[in-house]
């Protein structure tokens, strides 16, 4: 086992970045950013990206990296997500990750498997996603792989697809190469992730949302679809979708809240599914008992027992 490196994760709104907050304090350290919206500059307030004094205060990586228009993919945040925490390491910090991207996250831990592209199966894989959906795909990953399809949900789909390439392709199955990488690898990361009660979480969504809307949401989605093509991917994301909906005038003001919230709560769903689906994660249950502080002091006394059990 290589190094061990914390990383807090949970659904939107959880108060996962809070509690990195204050520990990358106690630490003294700096944050590794694991998400995949808070990554481009000008997406503020629709990410709910920390304030100028926090990013002041504790260094972020990989936030404000790119601009709108450019691409960021798993396999990017993983090489360079890596590099940052040996480089961190070699100054005598402890890198913190902290985001709700599962599939940064699960890259980050596992690695990429390289494969060369197919494109021809690719096509057919989207093919397949278009006509029978996730169950479609899975169903198929049942048929070639059925033990990574045990492990891996229908929800999580972006995950079957991989599997499905990297079966195709080598002839193995993910699992077992994930597994070979993991024996030989120099990092390795204990994943915390918040789990906040249904209803507590719900409202913290909804109250997030309308502050985000009081706040300048519209103003700034405004900037931005003034700036960048509707069509460009950061720009795909839950209440710039529906704010420039609102902007282009398909909607009214409370019905664009409306869907921020009912689609954000949709977003944490499918968040919920892919956390449950990952091996190895240490899931801390929470609720209006449970402060940022208490959050953040039952990490650091895990994660240093941790330490000391493996010294």
């Amino acid at each position: 086992m290589g190094q061990l490196i914390p990383v807090i994760t949970g659904p939107t709104a959880s108060g996962k970045s809070d509690a990195a907050v204050l520990l990358a304090r106690t630490w003294g350290t700096e944050i590794v950013s694991a998400d995949s919206r808070q990554v481009y500059k000008y997406l503020d307030i629709g990410t709910a990206k920390p304030g100028k004094a926090i990013l002041q205060e504790v260094k972020h990586h990989f936030v404000d990296y790119l601009e709108p228009d450019e691409v960021f993919s798993a396999g990017r945040f993983e090489q360079e997500g890596r590099r940052v925490c040996r480089d961190l390491l070699k100054e005598g910090k402890m890198p913190l990750v902290c985001g709700g991207t599962g599939l940064y996250i699960q890259s980050l831990r596992e690695g990429i498997i390289p494969v060369e592209a197919d494109e021809g199966y690719r096509k057919f894989l989207k093919e397949l996603f278009e006509k029978y959906g996730a169950e479609g795909l899975h169903t198929e990953l049942r048929k070639t792989d059925p033990v990574a399809a045990e492990k891996i949900p229908s929800a999580t789909y972006k995950r079957v697809a991989r599997a499905l390439e990297v079966m195709h392709v080598t002839g193995e199955s993910i699992l077992r190469q994930m597994e070979n990488q993991k024996k030989h690898d120099d990092l390795s990361f204990i994943i915390y992730c918040l789990m906040p009660e249904r209803e507590y979480l719900y409202g913290r969504i909804n109250k997030r949302a309308a502050e985000m809307v009081e706040t300048g949401l519209i103003a700034e989605t405004e900037m931005l679809f003034r700036r960048y093509p509707e069509r460009v991917n950061s720009l795909n994301t839950v209440g710039y979708k529906e704010t420039i909906s609102y902007l282009k005038g398909e909607i009214d003001k409370d019905e664009m809240l409306r869907l921020i919230q009912r689609n954000t709560r949709h977003f944490a769903k499918r968040q919920f599914t892919w956390f449950r689906s990952m091996e190895e994660v240490h899931y801390i249950q929470t609720s209006a008992c449970y402060d940022s502080e208490l959050i953040a002091q039952y990490i650091a006394d895990d994660f240093n027992e941790r330490l000391q059990n493996e010294t």
